[in-house]
């Protein structure tokens, strides 16, 4: 008989501790990522603002704006408020998405910003740099009345254009007037 109430006092005893482990569990407080099974181990956590599951080192948790193109835009002109800038809603801006491959065209917006200098050029590409975009080298020309830098973030695109205003005999003389074009699109 001592047996016998043993193994129920065993079984009791097991019992209590397992619903106290189950109950301990639920009066915690789970996290985001553990309620959406985000694996924390492997650095996944919970991002609220795009409904998924994210490595802060490797995305951006922050939400994308509804015109990514838009957005960069409006914060690149924040730096140039003295400047003479026109700024179109209607462009096409041309990319190439690898080497050898014919470059597709996209609607784009832009911002013009006439007779600047190199300083403004510098600043703007580094604006564009230390918003997380990096160059793009099948998106690289150079001539001698214009070129253009590509810059790439994502499916979002940027093209800086630098040239002179007149002709090429104008330009080489040294005459031209500098104007600086950020053509943006998602592509």
């Amino acid at each position: 008989m001592f047996k016998k109430y043993s193994l129920y006092f065993l079984l009791l005893i097991l019992f209590s501790f397992s619903l106290s482990a189950c109950n301990k569990k639920k009066d915690e407080t789970l996290t985001d990522s553990e309620v959406h099974n985000c694996n924390e181990k492997q650095g996944f956590l919970w991002c609220e603002e795009k409904d998924k599951c994210l490595k802060p080192s490797e995305e951006d948790c922050s939400q994308v704006p509804d015109d990514a193109a838009k957005a960069i835009l409006d914060s690149s002109i924040s730096f140039f408020d003295s400047q003479k800038i026109t700024i179109n809603t209607d462009q096409k801006l041309k990319w190439s998405s690898g080497q050898g491959t014919d470059p597709k065209e996209y609607s784009s917006r832009s911002i013009r910003i006439e007779e600047t200098n190199y300083d403004v050029r510098n600043l703007l590409s580094k604006h564009l740099l230390d918003s997380g975009f990096k160059i793009d080298p099948n998106n690289v020309s150079a001539g001698t009345i214009a070129s253009s830098t590509g810059y790439q973030k994502g499916n979002l695109v940027c093209q800086l254009i630098e040239g002179y205003q007149g002709d090429e005999e104008t330009v080489k003389k040294g005459l031209g007037k500098l104007y600086l074009q950020l053509l943006c699109a998602e592509i």
